[in-house]
């Protein structure tokens, strides 16, 4: 065998034993390529989520907790003098009291200076079918009270039952709801009142349906 037939022999074997060394190294470097991609999307996934809770619990779970916080919703009843007061006492049907309120004396205070919107519902009946004929209006009037006793009306509404029909089997009823946006400074308090009911004219408030309550929006 001449010496250029071997050259080509040793050629043609070491590029054999080249490609076959690539090929065998070849699925290796594909499967590393492969798990780092699928480290670097996870710790990505990762960040994201982090990120994600980081916002919620920096931004959004404050203004919940403290919208819990700065909320009140207070039904009414009538006490031993059958007079109209509201009850604050948790668990009493739809009443609440955040903890960020003050509620005594039925006089509703305010840690937190700021914007609220207060809205009431007042809704009346005739007790007695066919005995309301002339009764008189009803007024559930919320005031803001100063420091120095320096009251001004934020809320007010007046509602009366309309007459009756002789021989009319279910009793009339009448109601009314409003709310509004007042500025309440933690140094000064509310209260709710509702005037206006007499004995004589049969007429009781729906203590289901008759409420009041505010809620803050910005401090």
């Amino acid at each position: 065998m001449s010496d250029k037939e071997e050259l080509s022999e040793v050629t043609v074997s070491q590029t054999v034993s080249s490609w076959e060394l690539d090929r065998g190294r070849g699925p290796g470097q594909c499967e590393r390529r492969l798990l780092s991609v699928l480290l670097a999307s996870v710790l990505l996934l990762f960040l994201i989520i982090a990120s994600l809770l980081a916002a919620f619990w920096l931004l959004i779970y404050p203004k919940i907790t403290t919208g819990d916080k700065f909320a009140v919703h207070l039904l009414s009843e009538l006490d031993n003098t059958k007079a109209v007061k509201w009850l604050s006492a948790p668990g009493l049907g739809s009443s609440y009291l955040g903890s960020g309120f003050r509620f005594e004396n039925q006089e509703l205070r305010t840690s937190r200076d700021g914007m609220y919107y207060v809205y009431a519902k007042l809704k009346v009946y005739c007790s007695v079918v066919n005995q309301c004929k002339n009764s008189s209006s009803v007024i559930l009037d919320i005031t803001q009270c100063t420091e120095d006793k320096y009251c001004v009306s934020i809320l007010s509404m007046e509602v009366k039952v309309p007459q009756e029909e002789e021989e009319e089997q279910e009793p009339r009823t009448a109601f009314d709801y409003s709310g509004t946006l007042v500025q309440i400074s933690a140094k000064s308090l509310i209260r709710a009142e509702i005037k206006g009911l007499r004995q004589e004219d049969n007429i009781t408030p729906d203590f289901d349906h008759t409420y009041f309550g505010a809620f803050l929006i910005e401090s």
